[in-house]
């Protein structure tokens, strides 16, 4: 500084020492050796807490006092006052010794500032960042526990699901088990005094039976097998007419005691892409329900339409029908059931199961159109070979 007019300068000290003591950038304090504090502005006020002599923390009052001065300044650096286990501040510092005590002029170096202002910022990127990162990975637990909740979920329903069928399965396998049991014990202790008529009704009974076992469990292997996806899938093209006119005859025996009539309308150059074996099973439970649910002198049609690649194929009956409830939950696990046709023929629901999997397997659809004590019409789709 340069002073070239000491008498204008005396005129500005009461101002200059004003504006000091209210300054809340400069902090200025004469301390004597004592640590008495003898004078004070208001910034180096709110900067220290208590006993001042104790709020040097590095380096301490002690270490300033004992200090041996250099024209007359004992210290310039970075002054940290304040409480070590608290609040504490760092300020650039100049400190000078004189016989009186200690005089404290300080601040924030500019430079410094700069410095701290961009660590500031550093950190509070990193905190954003940080903050960030907290939300992602909480988002994706909280997806993760959806998640998780819903997997619970199935897996409950799946086991619901599992110990219903098991018990379908078990009902089912029981009566046709005890009609074989039976039958076997009165051939057993009355084979020799039986006539032969007898013997032949009662053997009738005990293989009609033993088929329905067969049936029931050969359809139960085929469905876990198509669960576990162990069954092969090797989709050739085939005419449609065909395999059904094959289907037809295998099944004629349950048309004719029941005196149906089945119609076949299928194109006969109508060709698709399938896995003969799995349609074939489509085909047979279709036909077989749709006989099971007709009465004695009912109709049978099967057609089909065509329509973007895809081929959509009918069997209709004019049977008992079926109610809205059961309608829509005709291909739910969860709701399969015994169900006894108009000639108390047997049934669990698991062929419509095995029907629907091996629809989706060709990536079709598979549905049922029904109004009870009209009829029935079941429906799915196969690729028309290109």
């Amino acid at each position: 500084m340069r002073v070239t007019n000491e008498s204008g300068l005396d005129d500005w000290c009461d101002e200059l020492k004003a504006a000091l003591v209210k300054s809340n950038s400069i902090a200025v304090a004469i301390i004597s050796h004592q640590g008495e504090l003898l004078f004070s502005n208001s910034l180096f006020d709110s900067l220290v807490h208590g006993d001042v002599k104790h709020q040097f923390i590095n380096p301490t009052f002690d270490q300033l006092a004992a200090r041996e001065p250099l024209d007359n300044k004992v210290f310039e650096g970075f002054l940290t006052i304040g409480n070590l286990h608290a609040v504490n501040t760092s300020i650039w510092a100049q400190v000078y010794s004189k016989d009186n005590g200690l005089l404290l002029v300080g601040g924030i170096d500019a430079e410094a500032l700069n410095t701290q202002n961009l660590a500031v910022h550093r950190l509070n990127d990193l905190i954003n960042t940080l903050q960030n990162d907290l939300v992602k990975e909480k988002n994706e637990l909280k997806l993760a526990l959806s998640n998780l909740n819903a997997a619970n979920e199935e897996l409950q329903t799946l086991n619901s699901n599992k110990d219903r069928f098991i018990a379908i399965m078990a009902h089912d396998l029981k009566n046709p088990f005890n009609s074989l049991l039976g039958f076997l014990s009165l051939l057993k202790n009355n084979v020799r005094t039986y006539s032969v008529d007898k013997i032949e009704h009662q053997v009738n009974i005990i293989h009609s039976s033993a088929n329905k076992v067969y049936r029931l469990l050969e359809d139960l292997l085929m469905w876990v097998r198509a669960e576990s996806g162990k069954l092969p899938f090797d989709p050739k093209s085939t005419n449609l007419a065909a395999l059904f006119d094959e289907v037809i005859d295998l099944l004629a025996p349950l048309a004719t005691i029941k005196s149906i009539r089945i119609e076949m309308l299928v194109s006969s150059d109508l060709c698709v892409l399938i896995d003969v074996n799995m349609i074939k099973t489509v085909l047979q439970n279709l036909l077989t329900n749709a006989i099971k649910f007709t009465n004695e002198n009912g109709v049978i049609v099967i057609y089909s339409n065509e329509c973007n690649g895809l081929a959509t194929v009918v069997v209709s009956d004019n049977g008992v029908g079926i109610d809205d409830e059961s309608l829509s939950n005709l291909f739910n696990m969860a709701f399969i059931r015994s169900t006894s046709g108009t000639n108390k023929e047997s049934g669990t629901g698991l062929g419509l199961l095995l029907c629907k999997e091996f629809v989706e397997k060709h990536n079709g659809q598979i549905w049922a159109e029904s109004e009870v004590g009209k009829g029935s019409k079941f429906k799915f789709t196969l690729p028309i070979c290109s």
